[in-house]
């Protein structure tokens, strides 16, 4: 199965739709996997607004576990269930509001390259 083409609408369905926030640490947005079972073996690119973020400062967290970008690898990989949710953390970054272009692209054990694009409206958070 390893290289199977995922058509880019089917791959636009892993972005939850306004999740994009600035968050006290940083930006922050929210995955799922709406589709089938995947194994992430790298992240390659996290980028918003055409801005590349280094995977140094990006984490993520499924099912209350935090882990580091850099730490996905074919020996430590990510189970990315279908059904699971998933916070993507980009530390020490913000963004204004308005919308942002949002780029990810991982590997994957099954698919290969998979990568998503999509768009999302950064809104201010009036209160509380």
């Amino acid at each position: 199965m390893f290289g199977m083409q995922v058509p880019a609408f089917m791959l636009k369905q892993f972005y939850m739709a306004g999740s994009l926030r600035n968050a006290q640490s940083g930006i922050q947005f929210g995955l799922t996997n709406p589709l089938m079972p995947a194994t992430i073996v790298e992240i390659l690119e996290v980028a918003i607004a055409g801005h590349a973020h280094d995977l140094a400062c990006i984490a993520f967290a499924q099912d209350g576990i935090e882990r580091e970008a850099l730490s996905v690898s074919q020996a430590a990989p990510v189970d990315f269930r279908k059904g699971a949710l998933v916070t993507v953390m980009i530390t020490g970054a913000s963004l204004e509001p308005g919308r942002h272009g949002v780029h990810f692209k991982v590997r994957t054990l099954e698919f290969g390259s998979l990568s998503v694009e999509v768009e999302d409206t950064l809104t201010v958070d009036c209160g509380n």
